[in-house]
């Protein structure tokens, strides 16, 4: 048994430390399988009815061991399967009874013991591709049990939720990495001696904050905010500040999360007098247009990570999908409480109307024809697009899972139903107001108090993040030469090109590591060339893949040597841009600082 442990451990220590634990515990327990004369015909039956063909397959508790060993012999060779099974002492029995190691070993199957949620969803994310689009079968052939049934069935529809916002932000990085990193170097003059997001933490800790949002129903609510705008924290999303604005309303603070250029409309009105919190890759032309900035970096951004390294810690910026889903994390982090939504519809007026008056959408409305109907807050079923829909399980999931807890209250005269929030009338909010305080200014202390003095260190380093860049250009071009005289060995191979070609691929692997070695660099090129890592990965199907050969590997590294070396010179060109406005900016504050000092001193 210690044999097997060890075996068994070599590849997923956790769950063997599981079965020791438990091992002496299950000696003369009855885990009580069900009969196992029936576990081929069960399994049969389901892959039936369940042909597939499947990439994964999640085996959520079995009747007995035979259920495995027949699934596993049953599947093609490539399906992985992942065993879940909460009670230990069960686990044990069957790890007892059937040679889970050996099949963990093979890498056929995955173990998930016991009922801790983020292990489970770490080993079944640790199996999946997300870019080759995984088939995921849940093979319900087997009777663990009612229990156990409905512990399964909670945990597998929390996954399925965290699969589909993995594969979300994969393809959005996929599709927009390349204008992130571009956004970001460009908003540098603005972002670098800014305060960060973090500066604003617990500012307003048991004050209640009103998160504004475009929905058709803000228009009934901007009234309500007007009375009592002096007694919360005023947090407008983009598309809902030129409604306030309209209204007279300034809100205290504004987000934005948007790259696209097509966020530009939202900021057509007075923005001088505002402070904006945002991500590093924000829309760079909005800006220049406010009083101050808040920044931080998006969670797998690495130009914004690089960012906040420089000196400063700026401090995360969560990106749930929507900006408003945002907007609720900063009114948190602020320490506001309650948190109330208003506008926060996320589906269509009576009329078809999309968002609020005087927003950038104003007008517009929505083809019956696209819409779907989900549940409402005040009546059975209302209509919304497939984005809206995103964006409702999106909140739902966040405020009933990352910030569960935590009272968040939806200020609503119609509206798509949110899990998790309280629903109430708007002309209600102000059952919540806590005595009067001037948010705005407080927020303005905090920005000047917070303003980093750092452009000697930032200069430094961006001018060494340049040489290097220059360098992988250089390194990347040759990289691509060398290739080309590795595809023409492979094509008309002569005696004598073993050596030669060994030589070159060393070259290869010295130029590889000279790159990685230059993490920032590196790390900042990864934004632009992820289009090119999903392409070569996805030239050929997973079948095709398996039988990849020598000349098309060397081909496809010399393509993204090539991508490698563009990249790295356009983002040098782009880095060297800012880096210009930088210093100026910087030489400006140091003629202004010592005309201020003359000033005093005379």
């Amino acid at each position: 048994m210690r044999r097997r442990l060890s075996v068994l451990a070599e590849k997923d220590d956790v769950s063997a430390g599981h079965i020791e634990s438990a091992l002496e515990v299950s000696i003369g327990t009855n885990p009580q399988f069900q009969n196992r004369l029936t576990a081929r015909e069960r399994a049969c039956s389901w892959l039936t009815a369940n042909p597939g063909p499947h990439d994964v397959l999640i085996l959520p508790g079995v009747s007995c061991p035979e259920d495995i060993t027949e699934l596993i012999n049953l599947v093609p060779q490539g399906t992985k399967i992942i065993l879940l099974e909460r009670n230990l002492i069960r686990a044990t029995h069957l790890f007892i009874e059937c040679p889970l190691e050996k099949y963990v070993s093979e890498e056929r199957l995955f173990l998930a013991f016991g009922e801790c949620e983020d292990w489970i969803d770490h080993q079944l994310i640790s199996m999946l591709y997300l870019p080759d689009s995984p088939t995921i079968g849940i093979c319900e052939f087997s009777d663990p049990g009612q229990a156990d049934s409905e512990f399964y069935t909670v945990l597998l529809m929390k996954i399925r939720e965290r699969i589909r916002l993995k594969a979300y932000h994969l393809s959005t990085l996929i599709h927009l990495g390349p204008i992130w990193q571009f956004n970001a170097i460009k908003n540098l003059p603005y972002t670098l001696n800014n305060p960060g997001i973090k500066d604003l933490d617990n500012l307003f800790a048991g004050r209640p904050a009103l998160v504004v949002a475009a929905g058709p129903s803000l228009n009934d609510a901007l009234p309500h905010i007007a009375e009592v705008r002096s007694n919360f924290v005023i947090i407008s999303v983009g598309t809902a500040l030129k409604p306030l604005r309209n209204a007279g309303i300034r809100p205290d603070i504004v987000v934005s999360i948007d790259a696209s250029r097509k966020t530009g409309p939202q900021f057509h009105t007075r923005c001088d007098d505002l402070f904006l919190a945002c991500s590093s890759f924000a829309f760079p032309a909005i800006l220049p247009a406010f009083r101050g900035i808040f920044s931080g970096h998006a969670s797998a951004d690495p130009v914004g990570e690089w960012i906040s390294s420089l000196g400063y810690e700026k401090g995360p910026i969560m990106s749930g999908g929507t900006v408003t889903a945002t907007a609720l994390e900063l009114a948190v982090s602020m320490g506001c409480d309650p948190v109330i939504a208003i506008g926060l519809d996320l589906c269509m007026s009576d009329d078809g109307s999309t968002h609020a008056s005087n927003s950038m959408y104003h007008g517009e409305r929505v083809p019956k024809v696209h819409l779907v109907p989900v549940p409402g807050n005040y009546s059975e079923k209302v209509s919304t697009t497939v984005q809206f829909l995103t964006y409702v399980e999106a909140i739902s999931d966040y405020v009933t899972n990352i910030r569960k807890g935590k009272l968040f209250i939806n200020a609503n005269t119609g509206g798509a139903k949110i899990d998790g929030m309280e629903l109430i009338k708007p002309e209600e909010i102000k059952r919540y107001a806590r005595g009067i305080f001037d948010a705005y200014e407080e927020i303005a202390r905090k920005y000047t108090g917070s303003i980093p003095c750092h452009e000697g260190k930032y200069i430094n380093e961006i001018e060494s993040v340049l040489t290097d860049l220059t360098e992988i250009a250089a390194d990347s071009m040759s990289a691509g030469m060398l290739c080309n005289n590795l595809i023409m060995m492979l094509r008309s191979p002569y005696r004598g090109d073993y050596e030669e070609a060994e030589e070159l691929l060393r070259t290869l692997n010295e130029i590889d590591e000279r790159t990685m070695a230059r993490k920032e660099a590196s790390a900042i090129l990864n934004m632009s060339l992820r289009p090119a890592f999903f392409t070569l990965g996805n030239l050929n199907n997973t079948s095709d893949r398996k039988k990849i050969d020598g000349l098309s590997s060397i081909r496809n590294s010399k393509t993204l040597y090539e991508q490698t070396a563009g990249a790295a010179k356009w983002t040098g060109q782009l880095l060297e841009d800012s880096l210009k406005e930088i210093k100026a900016r910087y030489s400006r504050q140091k003629q202004e600082t010592t005309l201020n000092n003359l000033h005093v001193a005379v």
